[in-house]
């Protein structure tokens, strides 16, 4: 543990300035390094005693194995940065994913800036600098995020894959209109330019530790598959990504045996999240660590006093200003529950507390007053907002809001009251939901084992009758 498995050094990175044009964004010029020697770094693998590789046909195809002891600190790969396709996305400390930037307009922009520098590499051929790293990318990438219909029953059972699909689809939009404008593509098919932004969603890794932070697709280290989340006692994933002054790196989290593959956590999220945005199905029995439960809270409160209020109704105003504020931050359809997202909007910044905040305000004109202070994200300008409800498909978008509290203390305390109650009668209603499908699901494999076992003593029951009554015998619970 703690050893160094893969090194790919900076020196070789493509790097564009975060404020440069997209024009020139797209058509940089590569750095001055030769070809010789990016080539070399490529196909390190060919003589690298550490690990080997084999090209990935999709997100969880490729194979990565250390073939060393657990003991012998080699470097399996060293390759210049300067070799890695990057643009600058503007980004903090925390996302490694390209999906997690697309939240914000600087990361849609560096993923299509570089999804634009990816294709202009390509169209290059044999000449670009890339080239042995570009002939191990798949000819064509599966659609990403997994933007193609699906069916409406799936939608309907889990609100939480259809907030993550609707909200997937959204951003790969967004990001191939951005695409669209690219001057340098205008040749390039509409194949070729999802295939661009495929790869970049897919593989690109998010460097925060210089003065300028960059999006880049980081040859080599892009091989390792993702490590599905399992409960926290079990054994983790192989491997962590790091940035170091002059390299980014891969080290070992535990002892890595011979032959065993390296892995490493593309996303900390949640199931529905992986499978939308990298295709990557849940390895039953595994659990993630990383899901997430979900809670209702239904428009019905917005008519409600807040807590410890001893009035018996909220005043016609005050009730119509709450309205009108939820709705200009995205619950627009008020005949739907909004859902949040736990653990995730149990922060201090979190969407649950901006909600209680603004039912925790005693008059209207607190209401017009503050709430642009609630629903303000904590990055961005004085005087911008965010949605509580992304895409408004009635599920919060999880987004950093300010951890000032804009309102009184005695507010506050009426708005984390209000959380509490909040989430325990969320969670007693999944965990007495979760109970009541367990029931239901044993006492259904019971009836239907008694069912056919009297089916099997009955000579005069024919197996039709059998049948049919096995499956009323299952419905009925």
């Amino acid at each position: 543990a703690g050893e160094l498995v893969m090194s790919v050094p900076r020196s070789l990175c493509l790097e564009v300035p975060l404020l440069a044009s997209r024009a020139a964004a797209a058509t940089t010029t590569p750095p001055t390094t030769s070809k010789t020697a990016a080539t070399t770094a490529t196909t390190a693998t060919a003589t690298a005693t550490a690990v080997t590789r084999t090209a990935p046909t999709t997100a969880t195809a490729a194979t990565t194995t250390a073939t060393t002891t657990p003991t012998t600190p080699t470097t399996a790969v060293t390759t210049p940065t300067s070799s890695c396709l990057a643009r600058a996305a503007g980004c903090v400390d925390g996302p490694r994913d390209a999906s997690d930037l697309l939240g914000s307009e600087a990361g849609r922009c560096a993923a299509s800036k570089l999804a634009a520098m990816l294709i202009v590499e390509q169209q290059l051929g044999s000449a670009s600098l890339f080239a042995p790293y570009l002939a191990l990318l798949p000819e064509s990438a599966p659609p990403q995020p997994l933007t193609l219909p699906w069916p409406t029953t799936n939608m309907e059972l889990s609100p939480l894959l259809s907030h993550e699909h609707k909200a997937s689809c959204k951003l790969s939009d967004a990001c191939l209109s951005l695409l669209e404008q690219e001057e340098s593509l205008q040749t390039a098919s509409i194949t070729r330019k999802r295939w661009g932004l495929s790869s970049v969603l897919c593989r690109s890794f998010s460097l925060t530790n210089s003065a300028s932070p960059t999006l880049a697709m980081v040859p080599l280290l892009d091989v390792l598959n993702h490590w599905t989340p399992k409960p926290y006692h079990a054994v983790p994933w192989t491997c962590h990504f790091e940035e170091h002054k002059d390299a980014v790196v891969m080290l070992a989290d535990r002892d890595i045996q011979p032959g065993e593959e390296l892995t490493h956590l593309y996303s900390a999220s949640s199931d529905s999240k992986l499978l939308c945005r990298y295709g990557i199905a849940p390895a039953a029995p595994a659990l993630n660590m990383f899901n997430e439960a979900v809670i209702s809270v239904p428009s019905s409160l917005l008519s409600e006093p807040a807590s410890n209020s001893a009035a018996l109704a909220v005043a016609p105003e005050l009730e119509a200003a709450r309205t009108a504020a939820v709705k200009e931050h995205g619950w627009v359809d008020l005949s739907k529950p909004l859902l949040f997202l736990l653990p995730r909007d149990l922060r201090p910044q979190g969407a649950l507390l901006a909600l209680a905040r603004l039912l925790a305000l005693g008059s209207d004109e607190e209401v017009v007053r503050l709430k642009g202070q609630i629903f303000r994200r904590k990055d961005s300008e004085p005087g911008s907002t965010v949605d509580i409800s992304n895409n408004n498909d009635d599920v919060n978008d999880g987004s950093d809001r300010s951890s000032s509290a804009p309102c009184s203390p005695q507010n506050e305390q009426r708005a984390w009251k209000l959380v509490a109650i909040l989430v325990r009668q969320g969670l007693e209603l999944l965990t007495t939901t979760a109970a009541a499908e367990k029931t239901a699901t044993t006492t259904a494999a019971t009836a239907t084992a008694t069912t056919a076992t009297t089916a099997a003593k009955t000579t005069t029951t024919t197996p039709a009758t059998a049948a049919t009554t096995a499956t009323a015998t299952i419905i009925t619970p």
